[in-house]
């Protein structure tokens, strides 16, 4: 949250890929992604379902710039 503030201080364009539109970060950025997927842990407490559509989100952003 502080380095997206500071980027908006210094009027940057901020790109938020989040789980919820709701998010503290979503308030405050430019633009968002949100995706909706179901809430999976693995022994009650690692969350692995978070930053598996972020890294597909940003490798496929990434595809279509090197096009």
């Amino acid at each position: 949250m502080r380095l997206a503030s500071t980027f908006s201080l210094r009027r940057c364009q901020i790109l938020a890929i989040t789980h919820s539109e709701q998010s503290a970060l979503a308030k405050i950025n430019d633009f968002t992604l949100a995706y909706h997927v179901p809430l999976i842990r693995l022994n009650d407490n690692y969350d692995i379902t978070h930053l598996v559509p972020v890294m597909y989100i940003l490798g496929a952003i990434g595809r279509l710039l090197i096009k």
